[in-house]
Order: C-alpha cells, then structure tokens, then sequence
C-alpha cells in the first residue's frame, strides 16, 4: 500500500495557563500551548482532518503516554512520535514546525535523517 498524505498548516500558537483557559483559545489553525509554570503540560489544537474534535497531547512525562516537544521561534512546534487518535475520526499525522501532515496508509519504519529528507520532500516514501 502506497502511503498519501494531505498538509494542514497551523498559523499561530497561543499560551494558556490553565485548561479553561486552552479551550477558549481553540479555533481552526491555532495551536495552545498549556503553560501552568515554566514546563508546557499539554498541547491542544483542533483535528487537522476538519472533524472539529479537540486533540490533547500530553507533554508531562508520567504513566499517560508522553510527546516530546521541540519549538524553534523561526521553524516553528514539532512533535514525536506521530498522533493516532484511537476515537473519533482516528485521524493519524504528524506535526512538524506548525504543519500537521495527515497520512492515509501505514507509514513505513524511516531512520530520522529519512524522514527529514521525505518531510522536505513533500513526496510519499520510496519514490
């Protein structure tokens, strides 16, 4: 099966302290960092496939399954591993400096020097 994806940009990134605070903020192409302290707790944005749900990454290490963060003022957030939500649309991407890439079929095992090179690419693995 031949992997395709389709790109979401996110425009802006906002910082909220507190979850009611996030949820306020949520609106199409923004991305809210939750900053209670110094360390970002969570990500939440709306799904890049357009359902509208509210994805929530947690960023705090513990016993939930943790994402790592990486901001770069010029490039923009990245995160790793990819987002597979298990409910809802089932959506799987991944978001790379503000850009959610949105992939339809099984994403094939890619060293980190690979997956730079098909990222910047634009084109689907092994072509």
């Amino acid at each position: 099966m031949k992997l395709t994806y389709r790109d979401v940009r996110y425009s802006q990134i906002i910082r909220a302290r507190d979850q009611t605070e996030a949820k306020r903020q949520l609106k199409p192409g923004v991305l809210v960092l939750v900053v209670p302290n110094k360390r970002p707790k969570s990500l939440k944005f709306l799904c890049p496939c357009g359902c509208g749900e509210v994805v929530s990454v947690n960023l705090m290490p513990g016993n939930e399954k943790t994402w790592r963060l990486d901001y770069d003022p010029k490039l923009g957030l990245s995160l790793w591993p990819s987002v597979w939500l298990t409910s809802g649309c089932c959506s799987h991407f991944i978001l790379r400096r503000n850009q959610a890439r949105i992939l339809f079929g099984k994403m094939p095992k890619m060293s980190p020097t690979e997956l730079n090179s098909w990222w910047s690419r634009g084109h689907t693995p092994n072509d």
